[in-house]
């Protein structure tokens, strides 16, 4: 069986896209999806701010155990008594969250206990969902080899974003708390897309057991094939095995493309916005 592929970034920074080419390559990325194809079993057991602080506190086994209760309902094993505990963990944490999201977990519960085997290629399978990069550490001394896609878009257009929920739920990780800072959002935002960019990739190039690729959404959008023809060979695919018509056709650029332009600047940090132009991004 193939190592897993796991696709995280920060959100809005095109990530859909990347599980939408993943499905038309005959990967299984769950059954339990929203409209931008997260996968919604690892948002619900994993996308838990408090939770996180005491796993990185030394709480390890709680991590594993949600990790049993994901892999296995991916690959079709409904969860057992020995799963009820990490269910339950999962389900109360979230109804605490401010959205109070009962039916939403409730619904989550329920699809986790109706997973099934599928007749997917059982070698090509793995997920989306953008907060995955902030646990990859984690995943692969779970999981063993795997294979991560992280996907950026510019810093700038980012930083002006009204999608800020990984800053506000997991700045911490980086020293950055919204909540106390008197600093401008987007200042902390582009601080945010530069820290936690910057750990994705090194963590991802410093694990043995980790293959990593990083897409460039940008020029994805602006010159698709170049970038999606090495994206498949990543996957181990020859380009002229699939169907790559049909994958550039998956990119496009969004609204909020080049926003950056209209905003003012001044708010952002100099060494922030030198970074944004190191990792390959239009800064003017």
């Amino acid at each position: 069986m193939q190592p897993p592929v796991v696709v995280g970034g920060l959100g809005g920074s095109g990530t859909r896209v990347v599980a939408e080419m993943l499905q038309l390559l005959g990967y299984y990325v769950g059954d339990d999806l929203n409209e931008p194809l997260d996968n919604l079993w690892f948002t619900f057991l994993f996308k838990r701010p408090d939770w996180y602080r005491k796993v990185e506190a030394g709480d390890d086994d709680a991590f594993a155990a949600a990790l049993r209760v994901f892999v296995d309902s991916m690959h079709g094993k409904r969860p057992g008594a020995s799963s009820a505990g990490a269910i339950a963990a999962a389900f109360f944490d979230q109804i605490e969250l401010p959205l109070g999201r009962v039916a939403w977990s409730s619904q989550r519960v329920a699809s986790l206990m109706r997973s099934r085997r599928h007749d997917h290629d059982p070698g090509r399978w793995g997920w989306k969902e953008p907060n995955s990069h902030l646990f990859l550490e984690r995943l692969a001394a779970g999981l063993g080899p795997l294979r991560y896609v992280h996907v950026l878009r510019n810093g700038l257009d980012m930083a002006f974003s009204s999608n800020q929920q990984q800053l506000h739920n997991f700045g911490w990780l980086f020293g950055i708390d919204p909540k106390s800072s008197s600093a401008p959002e987007p200042r902390l935002a582009l601080q945010y897309w530069v820290a936690a960019n910057t750990n994705a990739i090194e963590t991802g190039q410093r694990l043995p057991d980790v293959e990593v690729c990083t897409l460039n959404f940008d020029l994805m959008c602006e010159r698709p094939a170049e970038v999606i023809e090495p994206f498949v060979g990543f996957l181990g695919l020859e380009p002229g095995a699939v169907d790559m018509d049909r994958l550039v056709r998956c990119p496009v650029t969004p609204r909020g493309s080049g926003r950056f332009r209209e905003q003012d600047l001044s708010q952002l940090r100099s060494q922030d916005i030198e970074a944004v132009a190191r990792l390959g991004f239009a800064v003017t």
